[in-house]
């Protein structure tokens, strides 16, 4: 629970806009890039607002798998109902 009110304290003073797709993107990199590993995760966490931004589940699915040796996952926290069931 601390987790996750600082993860909410730190999103209230975020510039607006939406860097979910390139962070996903640059963090699978990072990954992958790090030298050898049994197994390489990224977990990335958004607010689910796709539709203002005018992003896509077709993109989001390219950045998840845009290092075939990482295995990424993104979890919605999201602030409106008919955006997290979109």
């Amino acid at each position: 629970l601390k987790i996750v009110s600082k993860m909410l304290a730190a999103a209230q003073y975020c510039n607006s806009g939406d860097n979910t797709l390139p962070a996903i993107g640059s963090a699978c990199e990072r990954v992958a890039a790090a030298g050898p590993a049994d197994d390489r995760f990224v977990f990335a966490f958004s607010d689910a607002n796709f539709a203002r931004y005018g992003l896509t589940s077709e993109a989001l699915g390219r950045a998840l798998r845009s290092q075939p040796d990482v295995t990424a996952v993104c979890f919605f926290i999201a602030t409106f109902e008919d955006e997290a069931l979109a």
